[in-house]
C-alpha cells in the first residue's frame, strides 16, 4: 500500500524516541555501569547511605533525595539516574572519599563534566517523551512540530 499511494510509513514515534536515546547512551556504557553500580552500592549499605543522607542535610539543609537506578527496559530511567547523580554531585564525591572500600569507583571530573553535557542532550528527548506519553492520541500534525524542535534543539551540538 505505501508503494501503490507513495506514501511514507510513520512508524511509532515513541518507539523510535526510544531507539534514539538508547543509541545515544549506547557510546557510554562504562560510564552508565559504574554510575550504576555506585547508585546499587548505596543501596546496599546502610552505613553508607546514612553518610550520604548527612551529607546531603549539610550541604542544603533539606531533606535527602534519593539516588535513581535505572530499568533496562525504560531509556527515561537511566536519564532520570543520571540526572539525579549529577545532581546530587557534591554529597556523593565528599561522602565516597569518606566510605573506604573497593567496591566503590571513583568517578573523574572529567566523567562529571561529560554527565551534565549527556543531561542537555538527553532532557529534549526525555521532555518529549514524557509529553507524548501523556496523550492518548499523538496526532502527525504534533509529531512535525516536535520532530522540529528536537531538530533545532540537537543543532545546538
Amino acid at each position: 500500500m505505501e508503494e501503490e499511494l507513495k506514501l511514507k510509513h510513520l512508524g511509532c514515534f515513541a518507539h523510535t524516541l526510544n531507539l534514539i536515546a538508547c543509541d545515544a547512551t549506547n557510546n557510554i556504557t562504562g560510564l552508565l555501569n559504574k554510575i550504576k553500580s555506585i547508585v546499587a552500592f548505596f543501596k546496599r549499605s546502610s552505613s553508607a547511605l546514612a553518610r550520604f543522607n548527612e551529607q546531603q542535610k549539610q550541604l542544603s539543609n533539606k531533606e535527602p533525595k534519593k539516588l535513581v537506578q535505572s530499568v533496562a527496559t525504560r531509556w527515561n530511567s537511566t536519564y532520570y539516574m543520571i540526572e539525579r547523580f549529577s545532581e546530587l554531585e557534591e554529597p556523593l564525591r565528599t561522602t565516597m572519599a569518606l566510605v573506604t572500600t573497593k567496591e566503590l569507583l571513583i568517578v573523574s571530573i572529567e566523567e562529571w563534566d561529560f554527565l551534565k553535557e549527556m543531561i542537555k542532550v538527553l532532557k529534549p528527548l526525555e521532555t518529549v517523551t514524557t509529553y507524548i506519553s501523556g496523550q492518548n492520541y499523538v496526532t502527525a500534525s504534533s509529531l512535525i512540530i516536535i520532530t522540529d524542535g528536537l531538530f533545532r534543539d540537537v543543532q545546538k551540538f
